[in-house]
Parts: C-alpha cells; sequence; structure tokens
C-alpha cells in the first residue's frame, strides 16, 4: 500500500471519529437540552400549580367569608324584622286599647258636662230647702222639695251618679274636698267641720268637689 492510501484512510478514518464525536455531542447535548427543558417544565409545572391552589384557596375564603356575611345579613334582617314586628305590634296594641278606653270613657264619661250643668241648680234648691225648713209658711213646699230631690238623686244613681257627704270630723280629702272657710270652733286640724254643698263622682271620677270647712 501506497503512503497516499495509507494517508487517505487515516483522513477519512479520522473524518469519521470527528463525525461520529460531533453526532456523540449533539446527542449529548440535545439530552441535556431534553432534560433541562423537562427540568424547567417541570418546575414551571409545580409553579403553576402552586398558583392555582392558592388562587382557589382565596377563592374558597371569600365564598366562605361572602357566606358568613350573608348568614349574619340574614340573621341581623330577621332580628331587625322581627323587632320592628314587635313594635308595630306595640303601636297597634297600645291604640287600640287607647281607642277602646276612650270609647269606654265616652260611654262612661259622656254625661259629664250634662251632670255638672244640672247638679248646680238641684244644690241651689237644696240650700233653698234647708233653709226654708225653718219658716213655717212653706214647710209643706219643702217637704215636697225634698222629696223631688231624692228622686233626682235615685235616678242619677241608675247613671253611675254617686254623693260626695264626708262625715262632720272626718279626715279633709283634696281630691274630693274644697276649702271655704275655716271653722273658729275648736276641733282636730285637718278635719271636716261643715259640709256646705255635696260633692259628686260619676262612676270613679269626681266632677263635683264637696264644698267644706275644717278646723285650723
Amino acid at each position: 500500500m501506497t503512503n497516499k492510501n495509507t494517508k487517505n484512510i487515516n483522513t477519512n478514518k479520522k473524518t469519521k471519529n470527528i463525525k461520529k464525536n460531533n453526532i456523540k455531542n449533539i446527542k449529548t447535548k440535545k439530552n441535556k437540552l431534553k432534560k433541562t427543558i423537562k427540568i424547567n417544565y417541570k418546575k414551571e409545572y409545580e409553579k403553576l400549580k402552586k398558583e392555582i391552589l392558592k388562587v382557589r384557596e382565596q377563592k374558597n375564603n371569600i365564598e366562605k367569608e361572602n357566606q358568613k356575611n350573608l348568614i349574619e345579613f340574614q340573621i341581623l334582617a330577621k332580628t331587625f324584622q322581627s323587632k320592628a314586628q314587635n313594635q308595630i305590634n306595640k303601636i297597634k296594641k297600645e291604640l287600640e286599647n287607647k281607642l277602646q278606653k276612650d270609647k269606654e270613657d265616652i260611654k262612661k264619661y259622656g254625661a259629664q258636662k250634662l251632670l255638672e250643668e244640672i247638679i248646680e241648680p238641684i244644690l241651689n234648691i237644696e240650700l233653698a230647702v234647708k233653709v226654708g225648713k225653718n219658716d213655717k209658711n212653706v214647710a209643706a213646699y219643702v217637704k215636697g222639695f225634698e222629696m223631688l230631690i231624692n228622686q233626682i238623686y235615685q235616678e242619677l244613681q241608675k247613671f253611675g251618679v254617686s254623693l260626695i257627704e264626708p262625715k262632720i270630723g272626718s279626715e279633709f280629702n283634696p281630691k274630693e274636698h274644697q276649702i271655704l272657710n275655716f271653722s273658729e270652733k275648736k276641733g282636730k286640724k285637718n278635719t271636716i267641720s261643715k259640709v256646705n254643698k255635696k260633692g259628686f263622682k260619676l262612676h270613679d271620677r269626681v266632677f263635683k268637689v264637696a264644698i267644706v270647712e275644717t278646723y285650723k
């Protein structure tokens, strides 16, 4: 074999080796690149996965908070509605009671104004009768007037009218009595010494106080 042929063979071998090494290097680099890409992809995937989980957790927390707020609002709304309804029922009941009381008062005390107007003339007649008892000339008339006055009082009782006739020596009651004068005679302080005019009640309401005198 000539030197030239030997050289060509060596050159070919060398070229083949270079190609082989190049291919090997390319494969190595390719594998490294694949590995790097795989690693980076895995890292990015894990990172993205964590972000997704974090977003989901935040979403769940927001939903839980919203649900909690909704429940609290519903409770507050029900409480407010209940209180408002109770208040409305209370006001309604008070109005109904007041209307009923006013109705009963009108029925019970409606005649008070009329009674106030007719009682005073009756008392004046009664006072005249007391004075006339000492006059023999009018004694017969006096007896007739006394009977008439008693009949009037009996009729008034049917409508709930009662007399206020304090006894001499009884305690003065400012709700039922009015002092006209103080007696100069000796007696227990703040007790009645004389009754000048009767008083009157309509059921439990005093509409005309008794006019009295008391001891000092």
